[in-house]
């Protein structure tokens, strides 16, 4: 019950902090690269509080500047 509430707390503020800090940039970033890195931010502290690991296979194959 303790963990859900805590996770809760969580979720909420920084969903809260992302949102409001993209809606301040996504006018100003034409590309949408900081919008991208807000959401980067978001999900990984998402899976830090819910204390997921995070591991990147194969991130060698991928050709630098290519989606």
């Amino acid at each position: 019950m303790a963990w859900g509430l805590w996770f809760q707390f969580w979720l909420g503020l920084i969903t809260v902090i992302t949102a409001l800090t993209v809606i301040v940039v996504a006018p100003i970033d034409r590309d949408g690269r900081l919008v991208q890195l807000m959401a980067r931010w978001w999900a990984r502290n998402l899976l830090r509080v819910m204390r997921v690991p995070l591991e990147v296979r194969g991130l060698e194959h991928l050709t630098p500047g290519q989606a």
